[in-house]
Formats: C-alpha cells, structure tokens, sequence
C-alpha cells in the first residue's frame, strides 16, 4: 500500500528507526520506493542522494545502496532529534509537525541534529555547538509577557541565547505510600529530614529488594539535589576560588547521596533501568523526578503515588535541580527559516497544550500553566510551590569540564573511595584544567 503522505526521505528513516532497515543493509531500488510512496522518481532518487551525502546512506558503483554502519550518528540538515525516544508527547508532536512542517523528520534514534530538543546540563556544557537563538526567538515572539522568562536564564552565556525552554519543572520525591506503610515508615510531611528520609529508605529495605527501595543513580541531576540541599556547589564563578567541589557542603552532599548507596545495602553498582517500570506497577518505593514523571504515571493508569519535597537538611538550603526541555540549533543549521518555524510550532499554543494535557512539566506559556495544573491534587500543586527553589546552574560551561568533573563524582560515589580525598584530588584536577584553559585563551 502506498505511503502516500511519506516523503522517500520519512520512509527510509522510518524503516532505519523501526529496525526494518539496518544497519550494512542494500537499500531497495528508487523505483520500488517510487511505487510504495506514490512519489515521483526524481524526488526519490534526490531524497536518496541527499541522505548519501548526510552519510546515512553509501553509493558502492555496481552494487547499489546500502546503510551506513553508523548511520544514527550522523548529523541530518532537516531531523529534530529527541535527548530520550520515550517522550510521552512524541506520537502527538510527529503528528503535528507532519501537518505543519512536514520536511522536518522527529527523531528519537539519531544522536544528534541540526535541531535538537535537549536539557539543561547538556546545553550548558555543549553551548558553544549551538546558535544564538537571541534574534530568532525575538522575531517569532515580539512580545514574552506570556513566558516564563526566568528559565531563559540557564541558557544565557553573556547577549547570547543558546537555546529555547520548552517546558520546566522542578525536582520533588514521587513515593509509594502503601509501600511505606507496609514497611512500618510514617508518611512523609513537606518538613522531613535527611534522617527521615534514610529511616524510611532502611525500612522499606526490610520489605523490598534493595535496588526496589530507591532510585540511587551517580548521574549529576540526582546527587547534586543533595549538594544543593547541603549548601554545596561544583562550581562558583563569582567567587574568589571558584571552584566549590572540595568545600564541606559541597563533601557533606556527596557523603549524604553516597551514605544512601550504603543504607540500601548496594556494594556493586549498576544501573537501575527498570526502577521506573517498578515504581509505575507498585513494586518500588521513592524516586526523585521531575513533573515530567507525571505524564508516564498518567499513560501507566498508576494512582498508588504521592509527591513531596526532597528531605531539608540542618543548616542546609531549600534548592532542588531544575529540569527543563531545550531546543538548540546546530551552528551548521543552513535554514534559519525553517528553525524559526519549528520554534513557533514548539511554543505555539496547540503544542503546549498538548505538553499541559500530558502533564509533561510545566508549559512555558503562562497562560497554559493553569489549565496544566490540576489544582484540587496537592500532588501536583506542589510542583508550583517548589519552582522558586528551584536551581539550574551547574557552571560547567564545556564538554571537557562536565566530562571531567561529572566523571569524577560518579566514579566517587559509585565506589568506596574516602570522599574527602576524592574531592580533593578532583578540585585540583579542576583547577589545573581552568587554568590551563585561560591560558590558552590568553594566547589565543
């Protein structure tokens, strides 16, 4: 049956992205997928030849066309790439760009893009790959009043403006309540503290498989949440030594996160990759998350679940890791027309309010948050009581630091090396890279 509405281009990245077509493969003929997209010859010999020279595709003389061995690492002039292929609003965005701007293929296999929907940690330390979005985001939206402009800030560096928030949430505790009460724990309260918090991960130990308990994972949107709440920070540009990953808060927030490896009783790490799954069929405790997380709850039909704010520690700051969706553009995009057609579909209000419909964050449209908010559930009202604590600067302005330091701090808390001396040695790594960079800036 002939794919009428697909473009050759959309047909053979589909049958790439379903696994029809893999990787090595001979591709079929041009008169073939002529026939089975309804598609002129021409168009389909040009929409192959294009993606031969995007390397997805190879011309061996004689032969014919095959699939590229690493055809999803390739960058595609008119892909929008997704940082994860589960976004619950995917189907529905596919849908509408198909409508509105059907050149552009919404990908969530290609690792990168001309235009990508990324998150806060990624853009920051990779900013200088993308544009200055300043004078596109001017032209399609004149007037911001109905945007929460606060969240434009994380992806600022200077003038310039290198990527567009789609959605933002802060960062709470999602728990399972009957599990708490099966494992004797009181019900978390909106004041509870680190000790509370470990005292209800202990018990839950006592009923649950450790890794079921809590979902303990070294990756920087999880542990700093604690260095935040310690007072902590990686890295301070506006103060005299910048570099924070060797003070005490920044060490007490580390020990904290690492301590709840040992409450649960886990020596040899590995990825929890089903901790989601379990929460969403009422087989794991708490999980921290942002209001994103509630889009999955809702495609699940999951309503055994609470949310609260994350433990506070004695002395500590009130601060949670903001999440945020990003949209970036490469700086080898050839077609600002067509970026700024994508950003007017990704905050236009239909889009929007199809992200407030799924409960995917919080929309960046003011006018959009209300009808997004279910406001007689406290367990999502309180995703708004936290977003003034909400934090989003990590100051890991390239990939080489995050590497670096993001590396460093995982490799620490997945193992059991003293902190304080890991720290110690990471802070002078640190330092020693920042120094060097400034003075090759210097003599560049």
């Amino acid at each position: 049956m002939p794919e009428k509405k697909s473009s050759a281009r959309n047909y053979i990245l589909r049958q790439l992205e379903d696994g029809t077509l893999k990787a090595g493969e001979k591709l079929s003929g041009a008169r073939e997928i002529a026939r089975l997209t309804g598609r002129p010859l021409p168009a389909v010999q040009s929409e192959i030849e294009l993606l031969a020279q995007e390397g997805v595709l190879e011309t061996v003389p004689r032969r014919g066309t095959f699939v590229s061995l690493k055809w999803d690492s390739r960058i595609l002039r008119r892909n929008l790439s997704l940082y994860r292929p589960d976004l619950t609003w995917f189907d529905d965005f596919r849908k509408q760009l198909e409508e509105e701007i059907p050149e552009i293929w919404v990908t969530g296999k290609f690792e990168r893009s001309v235009f990508e929907i990324q998150t806060t940690h990624y853009v920051q330390s990779h900013y200088d790959e993308y544009l200055d979005l300043t004078d596109i985001f001017a032209e399609c939206f004149p007037d911001t009043d109905d945007f929460f402009m606060e969240t434009f800030n994380a992806f600022r560096v200077g003038t310039r403006l290198m990527g567009v928030p789609i959605i933002y949430s802060p960062r709470v505790i999602f728990y399972n309540p009957r599990l708490l009460r099966e494992a004797g724990c009181r019900i978390p309260a909106a004041d509870w503290s680190m000790d509370e918090f470990r005292y209800d991960i202990r018990k839950l130990c006592e009923i649950l498989p450790a890794e079921d308990t809590f979902c303990w994972y070294p990756k920087q949107f999880y542990w700093f949440n604690f260095v935040l709440r310690c007072g902590g920070t990686l890295i301070d540009p506006n103060a005299e030594e910048s570099v924070r990953i060797d003070s005490p808060e920044t060490r007490a927030g580390l020990k904290l996160f690492r301590d709840l490896r040992y409450d649960m009783g886990i020596r040899d790490y590995h990825y929890p990759d089903d901790f989601e799954t379990n929460f969403l069929t009422g087989r794991a405790g708490m999980l921290i998350q942002p209001r994103e997380f509630l889009s999955y709850i809702k495609q699940a039909g999951f309503d055994e679940w609470e949310t609260v704010p994350l433990p506070s520690v004695p002395g500590g700051v009130n601060l949670n890791v903001q999440a945020t969706d990003v949209f970036c553009v490469r700086r080898d995009c050839v077609d600002l027309n067509l970026a700024a057609r994508l950003l007017r579909l990704l905050l236009s209000e239909r889009f929007q309010s199809c992200l407030g419909d799924q409960s995917y964050g919080l929309p960046i449209r003011r006018s959009l948050t209300g009808k997004s908010v279910d406001f007689t559930d406290a367990r999502d009202t309180l995703f708004l009581s936290e977003i003034p604590h909400m934090y989003s600067q990590y100051n890991l302005d390239s990939a080489e630091l995050y590497n670096l330091v993001c590396d460093g701090v995982a490799a620490l808390l997945a193992g059991d090396e003293d902190i304080d001396t890991g720290t110690a040695e990471l802070a002078r790594m640190t330092r020693t890279f920042l120094k060097i960079r400034r003075q090759s800036q210097q003599i560049a």
